[in-house]
């Protein structure tokens, strides 16, 4: 492990994870302790060895920490093995010492190791910091409305065979359903996360959704699936955290008319917790045909990979040449954010 004086670089240990725990607790003023626990305990694939830390020799506490979480993602019609970081942090009295630089280097080294083929993140003001050490920028889009624009467009309502229940995410049976369903659907973009486990389904997706919905048929098939949930730090947004539709639907129009039948379905259903002026956030990419969007461009990725690495990073996830809102195949569920 790379050495700076007065500092010791190791993985996080398990005697160790209440004072890290602390670590980000005291450097995330506004994010609760329970967001940091949420996602170290409900990640079934937490690894201890991903978690680098560096500690204060003179104190031996945490000053400052870089998690990868290992996951896989569907590109170009195949799965490639992924680390998200996170939980990028510096405790403000160790700041300007080079150690988030130092264990971002520290953590490629492990992705490296482990045979991970691209490493993913998201940032705002921090980009030239990754940059520096080789991640790049691919933009995403996303829609923006009112809640009332919504309420007040033309109502569609289920067919009459179809009905719209709450997913049970607890189910061995429904979690299958919906592992196949998001695969073939998912698997349709450049950038979505692969749920294989349903341990993920059961600990991670239920949990990161406040209202999970499906639509289905008349014989109980599963045509679409909506989660919805406040955004976890501007609470006058609204999320659409997953969003998918069965293979006819896609080939219909995408799933735009499942689309807004969930979205009025849950929006009515919040009435009492959402104002005509709070504003609903969706991915542009899994429509293709809006008009109202903004640009996103903090999504950032490392290739890790030989053989990735000869290809053109923003043509791999766009699918194009020349990417817009209503061409790019460049797609992030917001429930899979890390």
């Amino acid at each position: 492990k790379r050495m700076a004086e007065g500092y010791r670089f190791a993985t996080l240990t398990q005697d160790r994870v209440n004072d890290w725990f602390h670590h980000l607790d005291t450097v995330f003023v506004n994010t609760p302790r329970s967001y940091f626990e949420k996602h170290f305990y409900n990640d079934p694939a937490t690894d201890l060895e991903a978690i680098q830390v560096a500690y204060d020799t003179a104190t031996d506490q945490i000053a400052a920490t870089v998690r990868v979480f290992v996951r896989k993602l569907y590109l170009g019609k195949e799965i490639v093995t992924a680390g998200g970081i996170g939980e990028v942090s510096t405790n403000p009295k160790h700041e300007r010492k080079g150690l988030a630089s130092t264990l971002l280097k520290n953590s490629i080294e492990y992705m490296k190791a482990h045979k991970i083929q691209i490493s993913t993140l998201h940032t705002g003001s921090a980009a030239p910091v990754y940059q520096k050490l080789g991640w790049r920028s691919v933009a995403r889009w996303y829609m923006m409305q009112t809640a009332k624009e919504i309420l007040d467009s033309p109502t569609l309502l289920p067919e009459a065979s179809q009905t719209i229940r709450d997913a049970d995410l607890q189910s061995d049976e429904e979690i299958q359903r919906l592992m196949k369903l998001h695969a073939a659907y998912a698997s349709r973009f450049n950038g979505p996360f692969v749920r294989d486990d349903p341990e993920y389904w059961r600990r991670w997706v239920r949990v990161e959704t406040d209202h999970f919905v499906i639509l289905q048929d008349a014989h109980g098939d599963i045509i679409a699936w909506m989660g919805l949930r406040s955004h976890k730090k501007d609470k006058s947004k609204i999320v659409v955290q997953d969003f998918g539709v069965r293979e006819s639907e896609f080939e219909s129009d995408r799933g735009h008319r499942s689309f807004q039948i969930l979205i009025k379905h849950l929006l009515e259903r919040m009435r009492n917790e959402v104002g005509d002026h709070h504003q609903i956030l969706a991915s542009a990419a899994q429509f293709q045909n809006t008009t109202e969007n903004n640009i996103d461009e903090g999504t950032m990725y490392l290739i890790l990979d030989d053989q990735l690495q000869s290809r053109d990073l923003l043509r791999m996830f766009h699918g194009t040449d020349s990417p817009s809102p209503n061409t790019s195949h460049h797609l992030f569920l917001p429930v899979d954010d890390f």
